[in-house]
């Protein structure tokens, strides 16, 4: 799914990612909220709870997801696992 970086991001915030965690659920970054108005929003497609497998085809396996949104610019393709 392809989303565009609004003036605000990507509508989205997200949870997780953190390596050092022996929990499996904490260590894949998750859509923690989607914000009712934004790009992601408007897709009707993206829910809490979704795991985020990639980012403009890089993988964000072993990113804590405050760092991966810093490499954001432009169209933004967000592979999604629903």
């Amino acid at each position: 799914m392809a989303l565009r970086k609004g003036i605000y991001g990507l509508g989205f915030s997200t949870v997780g990612g953190e390596l050092a965690s022996h929990a499996v659920s904490e260590r894949v970054v998750r859509i923690k909220r989607v914000f009712p108005i934004g790009p992601a929003a408007q897709t009707g497609l993206i829910q809490p709870g979704d795991v985020i497998l990639a980012v403009n085809g890089r993988s964000v396996a072993g990113l804590s997801h405050n760092v991966w949104p810093l490499t954001l610019s432009g169209e933004i393709k967000v592979w999604l696992f629903v």
